[in-house]
């Protein structure tokens, strides 16, 4: 698993938010753009977006306990070439 460390906040953006569940304002909760993307700079775009929260590259057929929804973390599932095969999102 690479976990990619969240760089610090550049300017004023203010994405907005996409579906999911209710992320705080302003801040998005999904990066359907990524999606077939190489899984470094979809995880650098999606932590340069929300530096709050931690962002989690797993490979396919990665085995996750279930441990909850958390609204501090993001989880981008790859192929086995190394693309976005799934719509990164909050929890």
């Amino acid at each position: 698993m690479i976990v990619a460390e969240p760089p610090p906040p550049v300017g004023n953006a203010s994405p907005t938010g996409c579906g999911g569940s209710s992320p705080p304002a302003g801040k998005k909760s999904q990066w359907p753009e990524v999606l077939g993307w190489m899984a470094t700079p979809a995880a650098q775009k999606i932590a340069h977006e929300r530096p709050d929260v931690a962002v989690e590259v797993l490979p396919q057929g990665t085995r996750i306990e279930p441990d909850g929804f958390n609204t501090a973390r993001v989880r981008v599932h790859i192929d086995n070439s190394g693309y976005v095969s799934q719509i990164p999102e909050i929890g």
